[in-house]
């Protein structure tokens, strides 16, 4: 073999070995930005509910159903794992608060507080998924 073909070889098995480790992690991406676009989505998919109690407890039920899912993920990347488990962890923090029922009308203001740092909680995550998957 020539120098240059050595090289080539080289060059290709580099670009191989690269787009095969890249291609994972932009999946593993995928996954938990589309399970996370679903928690996103499930928080207005009971806007049409008339009954406040209900909407309350569908709600809630589908941040569990989203924690479920967000659980199933097999992910490798050691940081998105992390950014996995702090969404699970949010997910059933919301799911599991005794005060969202009502939350129309009849919220404390310790219950807004709580809501608001959730709520800032879930956006600091979602920024960390987005700003590491865009590498």
């Amino acid at each position: 073999m020539t120098p240059k073909l050595i090289n080539l070889t080289i060059c290709v098995a580099l670009i191989q070995f690269i787009s095969s480790c890249a291609a994972p992690l932009a999946e593993q991406c995928r996954q938990l930005k589309v399970a996370t676009d679903m928690t996103t989505e499930s928080y207005y998919a009971h806007e049409r509910e008339t009954n406040s109690e209900k909407k309350d407890e569908l709600l809630l039920q589908s941040f569990r159903e989203k924690a479920k899912i967000l659980k199933n993920l097999s992910l490798s990347d050691s940081h998105l794992k992390g950014i996995q488990e702090k969404l699970i962890k949010f997910n059933e923090d919301f799911a599991n608060r005794d005060s969202y029922v009502g939350l129309d009308t009849r919220r404390s203001r310790a219950s807004v507080m709580e809501l608001s740092r959730l709520v800032n909680d879930y956006s600091t995550i979602y920024d960390d998924l987005k700003n590491y998957c865009q590498k």
